[in-house]
C-alpha cells in the first residue's frame, strides 16, 4: 500500500541539496530521495543525475520562489496517478554568513564590521 510507511521506504526531498551530499547518507540509510530543490545549474544536474526526481522542479529552481504545488506535484507516471507523500524534508541551507571565512570575505567586500549580520 502505498500510503502505508511500513511498506515503502520513507520518501524524502533535499532542500539546498547541493549536489546530493545529504541525500547520498539519506539513501544509503535505507530513504528513497525523490527529488532536491538546487538554484545552482550544475549541481542541480548532478543531484538529477544521481537521485532521479520524481517531484518538480526539475530544473534549478530558487526556493524563495518556489511553490508548494511546484515542488510536491508528482510526474504524472509515477505511482499510477497518485500523490507522492514526502515523509522527510532535509536540507543544508548556505552558512556562508555564520562561517568564519564568510564572516571575513563579507566584512572586506562591503566594508562594514557586522556585513554577516545584514547578509540575506
Amino acid at each position: 500500500m502505498l500510503n502505508d510507511a511500513s511498506a515503502r521506504r520513507l520518501a524524502v526531498l533535499d532542500l539546498f541539496s547541493g549536489c546530493g551530499g545529504f541525500s547520498l547518507g539519506f539513501s544509503r540509510a535505507g530513504f528513497e530521495i525523490v527529488g532536491g530543490i538546487e538554484i545552482d545549474p550544475d549541481a542541480e544536474r548532478t543531484h538529477s543525475m544521481n537521485f532521479p526526481p520524481k517531484v518538480q522542479p526539475n530544473r534549478p529552481c530558487d526556493i524563495q520562489k518556489a511553490t508548494a504545488d511546484e515542488v510536491a506535484q508528482p510526474l504524472s507516471s509515477l505511482y499510477a496517478g497518485e500523490r507522492i507523500k514526502i515523509d522527510v524534508i532535509i536540507g543544508g541551507p548556505p552558512c556562508q554568513p555564520f562561517t568564519r571565512v564568510g564572516r571575513a570575505k563579507l566584512r572586506e567586500v562591503a566594508g562594514r564590521a557586522h556585513a554577516h549580520i545584514e547578509d540575506k
